[in-house]
């Protein structure tokens, strides 16, 4: 959401879709089932990842935290 609104200058409408439901225009791709760009429900903006050769796991599912997990896994 902070990314969104401080992505440009300017004044905007940030809006969230029902669940089930997406924003779609004349070119932009369906994502049925899931994985909608406008719906922020869990359904729609969790990322599955399988990790395997390691006991260490996430303190938090944030794709934020990823990377520093990653590289703590990389030392």
């Amino acid at each position: 959401m902070y990314g969104a609104l401080h992505s440009q200058k300017g004044e905007f409408l940030i809006v969230d879709a029902k669940h089930g439901y997406e924003f779609i225009g004349e070119s932009s791709p369906e994502h049925t089932g899931g994985g909608a760009h406008g719906s922020m429900h869990k359904n729609d903006s969790l990322s599955p990842i399988i990790v395997t050769g390691t006991n260490k796991s996430i303190d938090h599912l944030r794709i934020v935290d990823l990377k520093e997990w990653i590289l703590d896994l990389l030392e």
